[in-house]
């Protein structure tokens, strides 16, 4: 693996660097002789776990950044020897938790997860073309509409465009996408499974009109079991508005720690069906979250799947709502 060390001023002046390197070194050897068991247990065929990913050297620089981090977000150091929330939780994830490869942090993997009849039932969104190359193909091999370019394995690498483009604006997406695999998304804070898989790009069709006014959906599963059913409002307005259920669809007094205000909204028609889909495919993770695009009409369409929650900055609240889901996720 190639050398990912980050550069030093840029954590600094971006987040403090209250944990030094001595320090990331003290602390994960606290933590080996408390919890040896996080770095012994055995991986299984087909995974891989971010403490045997990461080089020696790397490994300590990649726990100080996402510890840092960490320390920006919540005024405190994840807690791995007596976690209680779930941020801590899914910190842990970045270094203990075993990732089936290729990884998740693939988009177009989603479909391997599924059976053919589930797969069939909740549908995919339309992805005309798929590609190794950031190059977009010519325009009569795909179809007029609205589209999103998308790369498979980071967040928020993705433009919107009405095909077919204009020469100039074809160039500069190009060279916009040429730089989404250079950035190793996720390696420098510890989210290393963004990177195991070849980069790929692809067209998608853009459901944002269809999506008008109707929540997504992120669905928290363990071990196969559904744990927490989130609505959420995607709007530019603020506070964006949400609401959370349990598995048996009840409404929970509860919301994500970012600004957003709760609803009355009930759960989307579909939900059973999400509900299935989304445990089916947890049953090859410990912890995942699994996004719906919830389109109108019999068939939700699948979105991503997450491991980091956030990248383990915002936690939920009520405090003592937070430690029971952890229990649930994580205990």
């Amino acid at each position: 693996m190639e050398q990912i060390g980050p550069n030093p001023k840029l954590i600094l002046r971006q987040y403090g660097a209250p944990m030094t390197l001595r320090d990331a070194e003290t602390a994960l050897g606290r933590l080996r002789r408390a919890r040896p068991e996080l770095f012994d247990a055995p991986t299984p065929d087909g995974y891989l776990r971010g403490i045997d990913y990461y080089r020696a050297e790397d490994l300590l620089t990649v726990f100080r950044q996402a510890s840092n981090l960490f320390f920006h977000a919540h005024g405190r150091f994840p807690d791995l020897i007596t976690p209680h929330a779930t941020i801590d939780g899914f910190f842990a994830m970045k270094f203990f938790e075993p990732v089936r490869l290729p990884g998740p942090g693939d988009k177009l993997t989603v479909p391997d997860y599924l059976s053919p009849e589930t797969l069939a039932a909740v549908g995919l969104p339309k992805r005309p073309w798929v590609s190794l190359d950031a190059e977009l193909p010519p325009d009569d091999a795909v179809p007029a509409g609205r589209y999103l370019y998308k790369f498979a394995s980071g967040n928020s690498m993705q433009v919107a465009l009405e095909w077919p483009l204009a020469p100039a604006e074809r160039a500069r997406i190009e060279a916009e996408a040429a730089r989404w695999s250079q950035a190793k998304f996720g390696l420098r804070w510890g989210e290393w499974w963004y990177s195991v898989a070849p980069p790929r790009y692809f067209l998608e069709e853009d459901l944002t009109q269809q999506m008008t006014g109707r929540p997504e959906v992120r669905i928290f599963v363990r071990d196969g079991r559904v744990q927490l059913f989130w609505m959420t409002f995607e709007t530019d307005s603020e506070p964006k508005r949400q609401r959370l259920f349990n598995a048996d669809l009840e409404v929970l007094h509860a919301e994500s720690k970012e600004g957003r205000i709760a609803v009355d909204d009930p759960p989307p028609e579909q939900a059973a069906l999400m509900l299935r889909a989304a445990a089916e495919i947890g049953r090859h993770f410990g912890v995942v979250r699994v996004d719906f695009m919830n389109v109108p009409g019999p068939h939700p369409i699948i979105g991503e799947v997450t491991l980091c929650h956030n990248n383990a900055i915002i936690p939920f609240q009520p405090r003592r709502f937070d430690q029971a889901l952890y229990l649930k996720l994580f205990g």
